[in-house]
């Protein structure tokens, strides 16, 4: 699989070139992201609106048995036939934003099934492999609600980022440190270390000294022979040059090993 700030950094990068043109031009327009002989891969954008796309080109035998189109509650999928360079009949999935008050969201989708699909052998896996991040990222989409994230989660999540980098930068295995990582937002404490226990508080007021409790059981040690506190005081503004999605990217940059299993980070963007 690419590195993902290789992928991200192109599918941006194809965004970017393309949306003076489709801004004049209107309709839709789309640009080739990687070369890949097994198939072909898209970033596009509609205009007015603005969507951005990705796209995967297939021939219809890798897509007949399964049913791709679909939509959730940030992006719709359409499977629609075609033509590809070379005149023969192809079959083109399309992942479209449908709502672009969640841009990031969608850049992290994109980034993540564009990497699955290209790090797959044959045309046929990487259909599989678009179906199953798909439904991944359909059961997330089905239980963030419909405005995303909460703010005190979004906060919550970007200093537990912020403590697997400093991890990783001091030493730490990063394989051992996503193992550490408890399922994100929803266990008592975010990060397990044997009998060692410890909880990211995170502030963006302005006492930045003064951490909040919201769950009495975040102070429970039974079963534990030490419990921490990692505080973490933010100033939220913005136009920052750090935001939520780039410090995934910052944060899974830093991986030194091709192996590493990077869907505890994945699952909750």
């Amino acid at each position: 699989m690419p590195a993902t700030s290789i992928t991200s950094n192109a599918l941006e990068k194809v965004w970017t070139s393309i949306y003076g043109e489709s801004q004049k031009a209107g309709g839709y327009h789309s640009v080739r992201v990687f070369v890949q002989p097994k198939f072909s891969m898209f970033g596009g954008q509609h205009q007015p609106r603005g969507l951005i796309v990705i796209s995967l080109e297939a021939f219809p035998k890798s897509i007949k048995k399964i049913s791709l189109s679909q939509e959730g509650k940030r992006f719709e999928v359409v499977v629609r036939k075609t033509f590809n360079a070379t005149n023969s009949k192809v079959c083109r999935v399309s992942i479209t934003l449908n709502n672009n008050s969640f841009p990031d969201l969608f850049k992290g989708l994109a980034t993540d099934i564009v990497g699955h699909c290209l790090s797959t052998a044959t045309e046929a896996d990487a259909i599989t492999k678009l179906n199953s991040r798909l439904d991944h990222w359909r059961r997330f989409s089905a239980k963030a609600g419909d405005e995303g994230l909460f703010v005190r989660d979004q906060t919550e999540l970007f200093g537990e980022l912020l403590f697997l980098r400093t991890l990783v930068d001091q030493g730490v295995d990063d394989v051992q440190a996503l193992k550490a990582w408890r399922d994100p937002l929803r266990d008592n404490q975010n990060f397990h270390f044997g009998l060692t226990a410890l909880k990211v508080e995170v502030s963006a007021s302005n006492s930045a000294n003064r951490m909040s409790i919201f769950n009495v059981r975040q102070l429970d040690d039974k079963g534990m022979k030490k419990l921490f506190f990692y505080h973490v005081s933010l100033d939220r503004r913005n136009g920052s040059s750090e935001s939520l999605s780039s410090a995934r990217v910052n944060l899974l940059s830093r991986f030194k090993k091709p192996r590493v299993n990077v869907k505890a980070c994945l699952k909750i963007f």
